[in-house]
């Protein structure tokens, strides 16, 4: 199909850019939920790279397993685009990630300094098998990812946990996330996270600072900007952080100690696959964790809570090291602690295993608790 631009003339004159798309359903997609699509994608992923042209993702549900991975040394955005999270449905069949960006072998070498850029857009993606929707493993940074929703992900919907991915300045904004360990797992800088809902998972947000774990000693993530979220259930936490510098946290909503099974047709969120559940436990709104958090607000937001014993906010001081978790602002906030068993052991914030003294600089104020 041929896309035609309007040429800026006061005659309204339009001019015409041939093969500006790349369909993939010109390379054998069908999105019937029955036919494999994954050769089709692949297919159009090369064309796309070779055209410097968007991919686009028509209305359907495609059956796409483990796709090739974008090489990083790639000098053009990959864009891929839906018509809409509810029309554009990638079933991922596969049982590890989805997208893989970056190579592997320059994880630990500066021997290849090209930046790629991907962006991802109206899309739904469910998987009933795969580790990772998104993996971000070496050098796309300012990468764009939006209007979409992720589901089913062992591991994390949009994740990057390599020694040093790379992947900085990114965006996720108005995505959703159901049933997944993590929705968004990240190890790197300058990520903004905005207006996006996180329901029914393990974590909605987790930032580490190890490899693959949060009690790593590498350096401290910077400059993490999460706004205008909302935080469902999870079982682990809503959000948690290990190894921030620099964070800020402002206008989300948060809800917190649910014991209930959310799923299907009693989901109050969207999801594709009415199959996938979550049995939710009680779990803190915030969990600081890790061997440091340093310099994070948190300001304008809303802690609901319900039946449990979780506060709202919880720092583990198990594994901190010396005096590396401090500059913590909490101002503006509402603890809301409805519910009817709100115990002794309930707070609004709560510092445990902290033997040595190691959280200091705490500044609270201006709150609402009711």
């Amino acid at each position: 199909k041929e896309l035609r631009i309007h040429d800026g003339s006061l005659a309204g004159g339009f001019r015409v850019v041939p093969d500006a798309v790349v369909n993939v359903k010109s390379y054998g997609a069908v999105g019937n939920d029955v036919a494999d699509d994954t050769a089709a994608f692949n297919s159009a992923i090369t064309q796309a790279l070779a055209s410097s042209n968007p991919i686009l993702i028509p209305a359907g549900i495609y059956r796409v397993g483990d796709l090739g991975v974008i090489p990083n040394d790639i000098e053009q955005t990959l864009k891929i685009v839906g018509v809409g999270k509810r029309s554009s449905v990638i079933r991922h069949t596969g049982d590890g990630a989805l997208i893989t960006l970056g190579v592997e072998s320059h994880v630990t070498e500066n021997d290849n300094q090209d930046w790629g850029c991907f962006h991802f857009e109206g899309i739904c993606v469910t998987s009933a098998g795969g580790t990772k929707g998104i993996n971000f493993v070496w050098r796309f940074s300012n990468a764009l990812i939006r209007d979409s929703h992720f589901e089913g992900f062992s591991d994390g919907a949009i994740f990057g946990d390599t020694t040093m991915p790379k992947s900085w300045a990114s965006r996720v904004v108005n995505c959703s996330f159901a049933h997944n360990d993590s929705g968004i797992l990240v190890k790197d800088h300058a990520w903004s996270i905005s207006d996006c809902r996180f329901y029914a998972n393990e974590y909605g947000i987790r930032t580490i600072s190890g490899t693959t774990d949060v009690g790593g000693t590498d350096d401290g993530r910077s400059a993490m900007n999460i706004n205008g979220c909302d935080f469902g259930p999870a079982n682990g936490a809503g959000l948690a952080l290990s190894g921030q510098q620099g964070c800020s946290i402002a206008g989300c909503y948060f809800e917190n100690n649910y014991a209930a099974t959310f799923g299907g047709s009693t989901s109050e969120a969207f999801q594709y696959d009415p199959d996938l559940s979550t049995v939710v436990g009680n779990a803190p709104c915030i969990l600081f964790e890790g061997v440091s958090n340093m310099g994070i607000s948190v300001s304008g937001c809303l802690f609901q809570g319900q039946d449990g014993e979780n506060s709202h906010i919880e720092i583990d001081g198990s594994d901190l090291n010396d005096d590396s978790c401090s500059g913590l602002a909490f101002i503006g906030n509402i603890f809301a602690n409805s519910g009817t068993d709100n115990s002794g052991d309930r707070y609004c914030i709560k510092i445990t295993d902290d033997d040595d003294g190691n959280v200091s600089g705490l500044f609270y104020t201006s709150n609402y608790i009711s």
